[in-house]
């Protein structure tokens, strides 16, 4: 199951804000279980605020280790708030409890109920962003690249996202982009 952009803020405006920030890093930068849990304060920081990409120090595999995933400005704000909560500490561990304990999910089960929320589970915020980067218009080689696969073929099953002939008009998409490349070229 994916959530999209508006799906998945209603799920995070849920949650309270211990439960919010590993939740919300699945959803929009695709890190792993193990990844949340290894995730330290420098992975995030730029000086005196949060960075705009997450270092990614160790992954499952050598693709995906020493990436730098964009950090989205919603994204931000909750590590921000989450930073701020914890004395904006220098070193340690972003979470102040594992992910894999569980507790988490039980909250997050439980906020989602009440809310009349459909439950969603870490592993399936992960394929958020993929889609959110496949509709923000990545190419395949960015996808590649922050979601840390080696090859195409595993890129591949998110291919199917892309928007698929008769879903839209392309010459309107065509015309939509060449209206945009003038207008950036008039306004230079």
């Amino acid at each position: 199951r994916v959530a999209l952009a508006p799906e998945a803020a209603a799920l995070l405006a849920a949650l309270e804000p211990e439960d919010r920030l590993p939740y919300a890093i699945a959803f929009y930068a695709r890190l792993r279980r193990s990844g949340l849990y290894r995730l330290e304060w420098p992975d995030l920081l730029d000086g005196d605020h949060i960075a705009t990409r997450i270092h990614v120090r160790k992954s499952k595999s050598d693709a995906g280790t020493h990436r730098r995933r964009p950090i989205a400005d919603n994204l931000r704000s909750i590590l921000a708030d989450a930073w701020e909560r914890q004395g904006r500490p220098r070193e340690g561990k972003v979470l102040g409890v594992s992910v894999m304990s569980g507790k988490h999910a039980e909250r997050a089960d439980a906020a989602w109920r009440t809310a009349g929320l459909n439950r969603i589970t870490l592993h399936e915020c992960r394929h958020t962003y993929a889609s959110l980067l496949m509709a923000a218009g990545y190419t395949i080689k960015e996808l590649m690249e922050f979601m840390g696969h080696a090859d195409l073929q595993m890129v591949n099953r998110y291919v199917k996202l892309l928007p698929q002939p008769g879903e839209d008009d392309a010459a309107a998409r065509l015309n939509d982009y060449l209206r945009r490349s003038a207008s950036d070229r008039s306004d230079a």
